[in-house]
């Protein structure tokens, strides 16, 4: 070999060493980071639960056995009010009004023979009221309802300035496997006088589904579609060196896509009743069925047009940034729509606002796994890339990462994230051997490392 390959074959080892040697520095920092992170998001979901501790004064206010009906946007509770004022009062006045619903009112006087005096209660039976929210955020669409509540009390209420009362909610069965709620409050605002006590705050109640089943029938069957359409890429003709595809093969892929993808959007719009616009869901397979289509044609050309390069890397360029770029339709039909309808409110320096409506950031994990498909096939075909699984392992780090944030939790992605990494075993494997070996050779003793070399 002469010195010039010598050098050329130290040179491509030694980058091929540095970028091992990074991967695995991203995949550790990044591991450390999620344990971090996780700690503090299960310490803070922990904390958050509510305890139900007795004190004076203190206001409770719950809504139980809440029914939601997903086709009416409607939702049905009994409702129940307690307060201990910390004084007595002539007369305890409470409204609660919504944007969506009427609302009511009542006059707390109730006095409990087994409570201290200065107790008031009120109890309602099947309470109603309507809930909104954007369903085309689905899988990921949450329901909120928000009650302005005004009130006034004889004299003014013990509670000190930052006091937040405590809200109750629980669903009833079977809507609890499928829904979850939570309840809020801000704190009381009063204003006393001469003859009254005035109070005010708001009560937001919100229902999202329950996190893992959505997702788990919607974008992970997305998903399991992207790799079906990325693996095609390994379909060559074993004649031309890996260059050419092999389109009848592919062609079959891609019918069966055709045909999947249509069927199952049907299914997904048929589960989301009162939508005008593109769910989550929807993007993704659309996405999916252009991406088909986008292989179909180049791997056509690849076949019968000479080229120097295969036109699949087109196809996966146009996979990348399709999905990103469709997640931008509906704000932009929103506006459009907003516009020529000559809404006041509403102009093209709003779109950032909009956009907000419309998307959620749990999008962004799934965003990246179906761009990495693409990516590390590629590579992998055409540039024989040596560290396929141990990106495949940092893939899944990121997103497992990504996960201990809880704007972006999902139990799906979490799942997805650990198939990533056990699918990398052999390069973990690998690493937990070298670090083995590092850690006794302080402790070997010289005949024994005679003995191995």
């Amino acid at each position: 070999m002469s010195t010039h390959s010598c050098r050329v074959y130290n040179l491509t080892k030694g980058m091929s060493f540095t970028f091992r040697y990074m991967l695995w520095l991203m995949i550790l920092g990044l591991l450390v980071l999620c344990f971090l992170q996780y700690g503090t998001y299960l310490t803070a979901v922990k904390e958050g639960r509510p305890v139900q501790i007795l004190r004076f004064p203190d206001m409770h206010i719950w809504f139980s056995d809440l029914s939601f009906d997903f086709d009416s946007r409607s939702i049905t509770y009994d409702f129940q009010f307690q307060i201990w004022t910390g004084t007595s009062q002539r007369e305890i006045y409470f409204s609660f009004s919504s944007h969506m619903a009427p609302g009511f009112s009542f006059t707390g006087t109730i006095d409990s023979p087994n409570l201290p005096s200065k107790y008031y209660q009120v109890n309602r039976k099947s309470t109603a009221d309507k809930v909104y929210g954007m369903s085309e955020l689905y899988p990921y669409d949450s329901y909120r309802v928000t009650y302005d509540v005004y009130g006034y009390a004889s004299s003014r209420l013990d509670f000190d300035e930052h006091f937040v009362p405590r809200v109750f909610a629980y669903m009833k069965y079977p809507e609890s496997m499928y829904w979850q709620i939570e309840g809020h409050a801000t704190q009381i605002a009063q204003n006393a006088t001469a003859e009254w006590c005035y109070v005010s705050l708001k009560i937001t109640l919100a229902i999202s589904r329950i996190l893992g089943y959505s997702s788990l029938i919607s974008l992970a069957i997305v998903w399991a579609g992207n790799v079906i359409l990325a693996s095609s890429l390994f379909l060559t003709d074993n004649g031309s060196g890996g260059r050419v595809p092999n389109v009848v093969e592919r062609l079959t892929v891609y019918i069966s896509l055709f045909v999947f993808i249509p069927i199952f959007m049907d299914s997904i719009s048929s589960r989301i009743p009162l939508k005008f616009l593109l769910s989550t869901a929807e993007i993704f397979l659309i996405a999916l069925l252009l991406s088909t289509a986008a292989f179909l044609a180049c791997s056509s050309l690849s076949r019968f047009l000479t080229s120097p390069l295969s036109w699949d890397r087109y196809a996966v360029i146009f996979s990348i940034v399709s999905c990103p770029i469709l997640l931008l339709i509906n704000p932009i039909f929103y506006l459009w729509h907003k516009i020529r309808a000559g809404d006041p409110w509403i102009g093209f320096s709003d779109f950032p606002r909009v956009f907000s409506w419309f998307f959620d950031m749990r999008v962004i994990p799934w965003v990246v796994l179906v761009s990495s498909l693409y990516v590390i096939s590629y590579a992998k075909v055409y540039h024989d890339f040596k560290e396929s699984r141990l990106t495949i392992l940092l893939v899944g780090v990121l997103v497992l990462y990504f996960t201990s944030f809880e704007d972006l939790h999902d139990p799906t992605l979490v799942l997805l994230a650990a198939s990533y990494i056990a699918f990398a075993w052999k390069e973990i494997a690998y690493a937990v051997r070298g670090l083995g070996s590092q850690l006794r050779a302080p402790f070997r003793h010289p005949s024994e490392s005679q003995l191995e070399a």
